[in-house]
Parts: structure tokens; C-alpha cells; sequence
């Protein structure tokens, strides 16, 4: 059986990178280059969450996006944990 690292923030074969829609929008060609986990950690909340930003939607849609990633709670940083919730 092969092993594969799915939760990795740098480019390796057979990985699947975690990137935030930031990273995407700085360099387009990663989507291109290897697998990704979209990342919408609960460190980067507002503390009025109002539902994903549209932009992340579009994103999410890409052949390339095999996963949305760090999505969890978080009691040391981020928002309330009701907006986190």
C-alpha cells in the first residue's frame, strides 16, 4: 500500500497541498501544479460570520480542490466559539 501526505503547506509529489483562497489568488498556477486542500481556518473568522465569501465558492468548484481543510473549532484563537460554531 502507498502512503500519501494529505495535510502538507508545501509543494511535495503525490500531496495534497493546504492553501488558503489567498494563496491561490497570489499564484493561480498552483491549481495546476498539485492537489489542494482549501483551507477555511477558524483563526481567519470574522467575529459577524456571514456564510463563505463567494469568491472561495468559485474556488472550491476547481477540478483541482480534492478537499476543504481546517475547519474546526478552535478555543485558543479566533473568534467566539459560537461564530466558529
Amino acid at each position: 500500500m502507498k502512503y500519501f501526505d494529505y495535510h502538507t503547506h508545501i509543494d511535495k509529489k503525490n500531496s495534497c497541498k493546504s492553501c488558503t483562497l489567498e494563496d491561490l489568488q497570489k499564484d493561480f498556477y498552483l491549481l495546476e501544479k498539485q492537489k489542494i486542500s482549501l483551507q477555511f481556518h477558524p483563526w481567519h473568522l470574522p467575529e459577524k460570520y456571514e456564510g463563505l465569501p463567494e469568491e472561495f465558492i468559485e474556488a472550491a468548484k476547481s477540478d483541482n480542490i480534492y478537499a476543504i481543510g481546517e475547519i474546526g473549532l478552535d478555543r485558543l484563537n479566533g473568534p467566539a466559539l459560537e461564530v466558529q460554531k
